[in-house]
């Protein structure tokens, strides 16, 4: 079968908080073009390192985040706390004794490379050559992954093909595709920005030498799990999953169904607007019928607010994020590490609030399209009923349902509707304003 592999896009890693560290904990923070840590020298704290390549040839007694082109940890290296890194290449010859995160597009434990504690990878070609140790568990994505040297903890890997030649003092856990012979990697990753030690092909392949301290269980295309003998300690479990190939369309839908599935969704939107509209009746009838009166009379400015509305609170959506990510880098740099959690907090409340508070007003706002719509129908049908509360909410809202229902213009209302409504509940709050802060007293009576 032949192989259509998925890339990986993996994103920077940025850390943007220590809180829960002490603040007297010192930090450093190092650009260049490039960026290196000679031999000797010695970074008290967490070392945050970016550049077109950073080098740490000597000690930090922390933790290192780096970005850049190259990452790599020399042989003389020593990084006491974790590593998370990111970049086109991430190299570890040196010594880390914590955990080590690290996305690029290879991801490398060279001969001699020890790691304390987790190795976590999403990249390419994620390797551990002969003489490598991990200490802890092993985790790793990508299209390939390959394991010569030594994992105490557990492996899991998912992607297209493993190559297991080392030792595995746990369980092993691997998702890969069907081994076909002789197929590679698909030519759109060539050229390579940076090359893996070697390339595989898709499925699982173990050596002779290579040791399974656990069980070994395996996800794939392929019928069984071949595994040489004495290599797994535990048992060895298949589960084989359909190829793309060998998956079945889906059934045809009979009219039937599709006219039940089409009801199903009209009632469970009847609903739920009828449910909604029922609280804002009993809650604020004065306000709903003052927003729907609006909303007869200025349709169109409702449609521009609603849209303007929206616009800007997807700008917020987008901007707060960055805007957190900025004011953490800048206070890190400048050394108010422990302002960075209030920072987090309060841009989440104000994301959480945006996002909260606009999808409530969109549902208040299909309300009042709802009742506007009702009474416009009322008027003209039954003129006397018009002056009644209920029966035009509820009709207009069965109406609002049956629109978001329709095929291929239903979707198109779906944003037309909300859009429109709060568009009223904008102008609604605009004339309530001056409203509120009028002054009660009536004037004294005139001679």
């Amino acid at each position: 079968m032949r192989h259509k592999s998925v890339l990986f896009s993996t994103a920077l890693v940025l850390v943007l908080a220590q809180g829960a560290a002490p603040a007297a904990r010192a930090a450093s923070v190092e650009s260049g073009s490039p960026y290196r840590l000679e031999a000797g020298q010695v970074v008290r704290g967490n070392l945050y390192a970016f550049g077109s390549t950073v080098v740490i040839a000597g000690l930090v007694t922390g933790d290192v985040v780096a970005a850049a082109t190259s990452v790599e940890i020399a042989e003389t290296g020593v990084v006491e706390g974790d590593l998370l890194a990111a970049g086109q290449s991430v190299t570890v010859r040196g010594t880390v004794g914590d955990d080590v995160r690290a996305a690029a597009f290879t991801v490398h434990l060279d001969k001699g490379a020890t790691v304390g504690g987790d190795f976590v990878s999403a990249a390419f070609s994620v390797s551990a050559a002969e003489g490598s140790s991990v200490s802890g568990r092993m985790l790793a994505a990508g299209y390939q992954g390959l394991v010569d040297g030594r994992v105490d903890g557990d492996l899991t890997f998912y992607g297209a093909g493993l190559a297991l030649a080392g030792s595995v003092g746990g369980s092993v856990s691997a998702t890969v595709d069907a081994g076909d012979a002789g197929a590679g990697p698909p030519l759109s990753v060539l050229p390579m920005p940076m090359a893996p030690p070697r390339m595989i092909g898709p499925g699982l392949q173990i050596e002779p030498q290579a040791t399974i301290g656990g069980d070994l269980t395996v996800t794939s295309p392929a019928a069984e799990v071949a595994a040489p003998p004495g290599v797994v300690a535990g048992s060895t479990l298949a589960h084989r999953v359909p190829a793309a190939a060998e998956k079945q369309p889906d059934p045809p839908v009979s009219g039937a169904a599709r006219a039940m599935r089409w009801l199903l969704g009209l009632l469970r939107d009847a609903v739920a607007l009828i449910l909604v509209g029922a609280v804002v009746m009993l809650a604020a009838p004065r306000a709903l019928s003052l927003a729907t009166g609006l909303l007869a009379e200025r349709s169109a400015a409702s449609m521009g607010w609603g849209c303007l509305t929206a616009i800007v609170a997807l700008a917020v959506a987008v901007a707060v994020p960055v805007l957190v990510v900025g004011a953490g880098l800048i206070l890190t740099a400048v050394q108010l590490v422990p302002l960075v959690k209030l920072i987090v907090a309060g841009g989440f409340f104000v994301f959480a609030a945006a996002t909260a508070g606009t999808y409530l007003l969109t549902w208040l706002g299909s309300v009042i399209v709802g009742n506007c719509t009702g009474h416009a129908v009322i008027q003209r049908l039954m003129p006397l009923a018009a002056t009644r509360r209920w029966l035009p909410l509820l009709l207009g809202l069965t109406m609002v349902a049956l629109l978001l229902n329709l095929p291929y213009l239903g979707t198109l209302f779906r944003v037309l509707v909300p859009a429109v409504g709060l568009g009223a509940v904008v102008l609604w709050l605009r004339t309530a304003r001056p409203m509120a802060t009028a002054d009660p007293t009536p004037p004294p009576p005139t001679a």
